[in-house]
């Protein structure tokens, strides 16, 4: 391999929003630590965590977070409030993305995001979706799902006065879900606990007045 500049980099990396040590290794083999080190040291590589890099000059969206969230903690899908905002179930922006994992919980921080990952059990890990904006692909819960998680994640949000105090789109929300796939969720995940919080929930969203 003849010199390798920066600008080689990001022409074959152009449309990752994480990059790995394996990934660029696979792409130009004989590439050092040292070279690295020296790309992050001069602003055009940033380091996400330990393993995980993006290019400097990649615009920082909203849906950008998203799917490094999905890239830096795998597997994980982005929910709870960070869904509730991107339906807008929810009036006020959203500070962080916060995923849902199979793996121990874990917080992170980039570029002054915070990035944190609630654990559920492998069978509770479902009801996500690919959405995409400008190229940008991130593995997202399904508007059913992320008031599933709400709900499972947050076991005290179990009253008229909680969902209030969430300020949550009643009208917004019944726009949005699925009653079949919401039940055929519940059925999947098999409990009676989770199943009698929702119906106190869908009793109020239903409750306009």
């Amino acid at each position: 391999m003849g010199y390798l500049s920066f600008r080689d980099v990001e022409q074959a990396f152009v449309s990752y929003p994480v990059i790995t040590p394996a990934d660029l290794r696979l792409r130009f083999p004989r590439l050092g630590r040292t070279t690295i080190a020296n790309w992050v040291s001069r602003g055009q590589l940033q380091r996400i965590r330990q393993g995980y890099y993006r290019l400097a000059s990649r615009a920082m969206s909203e849906h950008e977070r998203y799917a490094i969230a999905n890239g830096i903690y795998a597997p994980s899908y982005v929910g709870v409030r960070a869904a509730l905002g991107f339906y807008g179930f929810i009036p006020e922006g959203v500070f962080h993305v916060e995923s849902v994992t199979t793996l121990p919980t874990k917080r992170f921080q980039f570029n002054n995001t915070w990035y944190s990952y609630r654990r559920v059990r492998p069978s509770f890990f479902f009801g996500y979706r690919f959405v995409e904006q400008n190229g940008v692909r991130a593995m997202m819960a399904t508007p059913e799902k992320t008031i599933l998680d709400v709900l499972y994640l947050h076991p005290d949000v179990d009253t008229t006065v909680d969902f209030e105090s969430w300020r949550f789109d009643q009208q917004g929300i019944l726009d949005a879900i699925d009653q079949q796939r919401m039940n055929d969720y519940l059925a999947v995940v098999g409990s009676r606990t989770l199943t009698r919080r929702y119906q106190r929930f869908n009793t109020w969203l239903h409750d306009l007045d």
